[in-house]
């Protein structure tokens, strides 16, 4: 995959492959099947309460963290000094372009959002980071 259709996917993961051995002694055990999504769909829609405070406090007609522009990040990120290094430290090593730096800048937003921070701390740039992806033979 080339390096600008890459820079426009936001958030990469690899997922583990479930086994269907797996799958089926997991259904015969009746063991409960991970986390209950009740509990992200509640932290996701207060994240998007933030959000949409957050711009509409500033008169902005956004909703979202990823409707944001470059210019908006001016006025919606608030970037502590630690977090500021880390993501120009990743940006140097990992050669991010202008459009990936400021995907990072909205992702690490959205991560704050859902730990209901008001800043973007250095941990919060460090897992934007780590959703990128590690190699390019995609």
């Amino acid at each position: 995959m080339s390096g600008p259709i890459v820079d426009r996917i936001d958030i990469w993961l690899e997922v583990d492959r479930v086994l269907a051995s797996e799958l089926s002694s997991a259904l015969e055990s009746n063991a409960p099947m991970g986390e209950k999504s009740d509990i992200y769909k509640g932290r996701v829609s207060k994240a998007r309460a933030l959000q949409e405070n957050r711009f509409k406090e500033k008169g902005s007609k956004l909703k979202k963290n990823s409707e944001m522009s470059a210019r908006d990040l001016i006025n919606f990120v608030s970037l502590r000094p630690e977090g500021k290094q880390a993501l120009n430290m990743a940006a140097e090593r990992l050669g991010f372009s202008p459009r990936v730096y400021h995907r990072m800048l909205k992702v690490a937003r959205t991560i704050a959002d859902l730990e209901g921070s008001s800043d973007i701390t250095r941990d919060h740039i460090f897992e934007a980071v780590e959703y990128r992806p590690k190699k390019f033979d995609v």
